[in-house]
């Protein structure tokens, strides 16, 4: 199995499920926190302990969010994204050993770039998939959620598709790969794959 294949099916499809999962209980608990506050939840005066508790993710959450991209900033972001991932997923097994930063480059920040000059090409093939003559193509069948992270950037998880012809056939896989963008000079830039 190459490096791609592995990473492909890594666990980045697990990851973004209990983020989605913690926002919802977090904006549950936030709904819950204003009708208590109002009096509305309970019958009476809600006591002391639950506005500090409703108080202060109200204040941390204000702290830390950020302004929301609008729709056309977010789906630059999705675009750069598609294209990260098909020159991420795809190589031959010829590949030179800064091929995978030379097709990247466009679409990563500079900090991923040094990441990926500093501990090698994990995009490359292993050597029984030289052996096998293995070429990998791959194709963004869908982006399913493009949510904002606390620290500002943008969190893209899509569903990749890759092709791998090799002397030993064809075989086809898909996986949801999880990617956090950052907003540069440049426009949106992937700075992470969440592996």
């Amino acid at each position: 199995m190459s490096k791609i294949a592995m990473w492909l099916g890594g666990r980045a499809a697990g990851r973004w499920l209990p983020a989605l999962a913690l926002a919802a209980a977090a904006a549950t608990s936030l709904a819950l926190g204003q009708l208590v506050g109002h009096g509305l939840a309970t019958s009476g005066e809600p006591t002391r302990a639950t506005i500090g508790l409703t108080a202060a993710p109200t204040t941390t959450l204000a702290a830390t969010s950020s302004p929301s991209p609008d729709a056309s900033s977010t789906a630059a972001a999705a675009e750069v994204a598609r294209a990260f991932l098909v020159a991420y997923a795809s190589y031959r097994f010829d590949d030179s050993s800064d091929s995978l930063r030379r097709r990247l480059r466009a679409y990563d920040t500079d900090r991923f770039d040094t990441s990926l000059a500093l501990g090698g090409d994990p995009g490359l093939p292993t050597r029984a998939a030289a052996d096998r003559h293995e070429v990998a193509t791959a194709a963004v069948q869908q982006v399913s959620a493009t949510i904002q992270a606390p620290d500002g950037r943008l969190v893209v998880v899509a569903l990749v598709s890759q092709n791998v012809r090799s002397d030993q056939g064809t075989r086809t896989s898909a996986r949801y790969v999880e990617l956090f963008l950052a907003r540069t000079a440049g426009g949106w830039r992937v700075d992470e794959v969440a592996a």
